[in-house]
C-alpha cells in the first residue's frame, strides 16, 4: 500500500512495516503490532491512520504521523474467528470486515464495537469493499 511517498505493508508476521517509497528505507517498524498473523493493513482516507486486522479476530488503528507504538483503538474479538479482509468508510468512522467463515460485520471505531452484522455469506468471502454511493 503507498502513501505520500511511503509503503505500508505486513510480511505474514505479527508487525506492520512503513518504508520510504523512494530509498526503500525503513521508516518504522510497528512490532508485534498483533498477537497473532496480520491478514489486512488498509490506509484511512483521510490518511491520518493506518488500519490493520489479524487472526486474533481483532482491529487496531494507528497514527500513521506519529508512529507510536500503542494503537490509537483496539476493538478486541470483532469476529469468532479469523479475520480475512477490512476495508473502512469515506468519512473514516466505520470498518467493515470479513471472517474466514463468511462473517460480515460492521464496527465503529470511535465506539469501539460491532453496529452491524450483515448475514453470513455462505461461502468464504475473501474481500470486500465498502464505498459511499455518489448520488
Amino acid at each position: 500500500m503507498k502513501h505520500d511517498g511511503i509503503i505500508i505493508f505486513s510480511s505474514g508476521d505479527t508487525s506492520i512495516k512503513v518504508h520510504n517509497l523512494d530509498t526503500y528505507k525503513e521508516i518504522y517498524h510497528f512490532k508485534d503490532a498483533h498477537d497473532q498473523i496480520i491478514s489486512s493493513v488498509i490506509l484511512s482516507p483521510d490518511k491520518l491512520s493506518l488500519i490493520s486486522a489479524s487472526h486474533d479476530m481483532s482491529i487496531k488503528v494507528w497514527d500513521i504521523h506519529e508512529y507510536k507504538s500503542s494503537p490509537l483503538h483496539h476493538l478486541e474479538k470483532v469476529h469468532t474467528e479469523k479475520i480475512k479482509s477490512i476495508d473502512i468508510s469515506s468519512d473514516s468512522n466505520f470498518i467493515l470486515s470479513t471472517g474466514e467463515k463468511g462473517s460480515i460485520k460492521v464496527s465503529s471505531i470511535k465506539e469501539k464495537l460491532q453496529v452491524h452484522q450483515i448475514p453470513k455469506n455462505p461461502q468464504s468471502t475473501l474481500k470486500i469493499f465498502l464505498r459511499r454511493s455518489h448520488r
